[in-house]
């Protein structure tokens, strides 16, 4: 169990419980927990995800008003990100920590397939190959997205409307 100064803070006992992180609005609580042995997920306010994962789940994340949380996980020896306890369908060689927009609708992930990276958003491969690539920034409306990546052996930044990536 989670405790606060001796006091509980979340009834439902774990075998584990790492990385807690507030929400941005400091109300909401989330963890990586392990459920059973052998098994991770996040719980958030003391409730776990339906969903598990065999091998790792990485910090959660927040979206930027609180009501959302991501992550990247592993599954047999596959990565993916999971939002609100949802894995997405596809799988991947490596998944970095997955991005909110500001207004939380849209998710956006560094992702790798041999020796490319892509962008995924929403649970799909919307830009890549790249050669090297960082991790994609929302601007501030959340209408679009900076990629800072390596193209044909060229450094570049592109910023691309979020409107024309979900038509793919």
């Amino acid at each position: 169990k989670l405790h606060i100064n001796g006091t509980p803070l979340w009834n439902e006992p774990f075998n584990q419980i790492w990385r807690q992180k507030f929400g941005p609005d400091g109300k909401r609580l989330a963890a990586v927990v392990s459920p059973e042995f052998g098994r991770w997920s996040i719980a958030v306010d003391g409730s776990i995800w339906k969903s598990s994962f065999s091998d790792v789940v990485l910090d959660p994340i927040f979206s930027f008003d609180s009501k959302h949380v991501a992550a990247a996980v592993k599954d047999n020896n596959r990565w993916s990100i999971a939002v609100d306890g949802a894995p997405w369908n596809q799988t991947f060689d490596m998944a970095w920590d997955p991005i909110f927009s500001p207004d939380g609708a849209d998710v956006a992930a560094k992702i790798a397939l041999g020796k490319n990276y892509f962008l995924a958003l929403n649970a799909k491969l919307v830009l890549g190959p790249f050669e090297e690539m960082w991790d994609p920034v929302f601007s501030p409306g959340g209408d679009r997205i900076l990629i800072k990546c390596v193209e044909e052996g060229h450094y570049l930044r592109k910023i691309v409307p979020v409107k024309d990536l979900l038509r793919k």
